[in-house]
């Protein structure tokens, strides 16, 4: 089990920040403990000798007492977390370049107000446990391995307007799951021409490049009147033209409906403007349909880790804790000798993994530990994989199902076989096939 060893400031007056801070670290260390990671947590130490320092900033955070405040000596490291628990002044804001910010509060487009995204409000709970996994699982990726992370594809997806804050990290989930690192990851200066360079830095090396509009057109730039979302198009515009070989998305949400007359006048812009629709597609549509866009363009694009040209003959899919039974099924399998056989390993990305499936001809599913959503999970993988390309469809998909498991219904039909022994499986003769 991964070890981390953390520590967790706020503003020991603020009852809210308290308040939220004694819920928070025992969600999070359960939460920790579901990824196998144990960690070890001080709230407030007088020394700081942790791997992480959590930083928890409030409202009463915009009105320090004295010109000194609290969060002084640790609001400018480079390993900070910080969560953000209702608005904050941008001069708190612009010492937050270096680290990871999760904002727990959104703006209601229709009506403006601020909602708190907190465990005790019903409406808001189940966006509060999504931040608690997102806050896990940036902690487990900053512990592995530097060379690991450098190795990530990577993806822009534009950020810094609150009303689209839900939408982005809806998408930055799903990047995440498909193996790419999602870019920019910390927050931009209020500085136009030091924002320009990070939103530069952040280009380097991407895949995709997504640009999210939101409904009300914000000024950040305030001397310059210029959004940030409009900022990142004109950038994002002019990279596109000196790397064509990056795709770009300019997405507009079909979500909300835009009244605002600024945000209007820019959008037209957009879609008018040759320099901005060139090399770019711009879509106005629900979020899965985005999904399934950039999906195309990302997964089709390369095939991870396996050459496109390269067939796999017969893919195992299973939890890959259970390497002896993984080769018992490899060994007993009848295949052509010189057959290409893969199966799921821990180090194996999710792309990975679907890409093996887009490419194999035959698959096993081995099931032999109850566990209902794992099985759906998987079975929805397999169906969908050979929709990613111009592959051929599967010869055989075999569940081999070990020590008697139920099987929930609905799902038989999409199995060529369904075994629950060896004997059973070595009956089969892949070879021809």
């Amino acid at each position: 089990m991964v070890e981390l060893n953390l520590s967790v400031r706020y503003n020991r007056h603020d009852a809210e920040a308290e308040g939220f801070a004694n819920e928070f670290i025992a969600d999070l260390q359960r939460c920790l403990m579901r990824f196998a990671v144990k960690a070890s947590i001080s709230v407030n130490p007088n020394e700081d000798e942790h791997q992480r320092t959590v930083l928890i900033l409030s409202h009463s955070d915009n009105i320090p007492n004295d010109a000194n405040p609290w969060y002084t000596p640790y609001i400018k490291g480079s390993q900070n977390l910080v969560l953000i628990l209702s608005p904050l002044e941008n001069s708190i804001i612009d010492n937050l370049k270096l680290s990871t910010v999760h904002v727990f509060w959104e703006r209601v487009f229709e009506t403006g107000e601020i909602r708190k995204i907190r465990r005790s409000v019903a409406e808001a709970q189940y966006r509060y446990w999504e931040k608690v996994a997102d806050v896990c699982l940036d902690m487990i990726a900053d512990n592995q391995a530097s060379t690991k992370e450098s190795l990530a594809q990577k993806v822009y997806l534009s950020h810094g307007d609150v009303y689209v804050n839900a939408d982005r990290e809806n998408l930055k989930r799903d990047l995440n799951d498909l193996g790419f690192k999602v870019l920019p990851d910390k927050p931009f200066s209020t500085s136009i021409d030091e924002c320009t360079n990070q939103i530069k830095t952040f280009l380097h090396e991407v895949e995709l490049i997504v640009n999210i509009i939101p409904p009300i057109y914000n000024p950040f730039f305030v001397n310059q009147h210029l959004s940030l979302a409009e900022h990142q198009c004109n950038i994002t515009a002019e990279y596109i033209k000196q790397n064509p070989n990056v795709q770009r998305i300019i997405w507009l949400p079909t979500s909300f409906e835009v009244t605002d007359e600024e945000n209007q006048v820019f959008i037209e812009k957009l879609q008018r403007d040759p320099d901005q629709v060139a090399g770019t597609v711009v879509l106005k549509s629900p979020i899965e349909e985005l999904k399934k866009i950039y999906r195309k363009f990302l997964l089709s694009a390369k095939a991870d880790n396996v050459a496109k040209a390269e067939q796999v003959d017969l893919y195992v899919v299973s939890d890959p804790n259970h390497s002896e039974a993984i080769n018992e099924i490899i060994n007993s399998v009848k295949i052509g000798s010189g057959a290409n056989v893969m199966a799921t390993r821990p180090d194996v990305s999710y792309k990975s993994h679907i890409g093996c499936l887009a490419q194999c001809k035959n698959v096993i599913l081995f099931y032999n530990v109850l566990n209902e959503t794992w099985l759906k999970t998987k079975i929805s993988e397999i169906e969908k994989s050979k929709g990613l390309d111009a592959y051929s469809p599967f010869n055989c998909i075999i569940l081999f199902v070990h020590n008697s498991l139920p099987l929930p219904s609905g799902y038989q039909n999409v199995f060529t076989h369904i075994v629950s022994s060896i004997n059973e499986l070595s009956a089969i003769d892949l070879s021809e096939t």
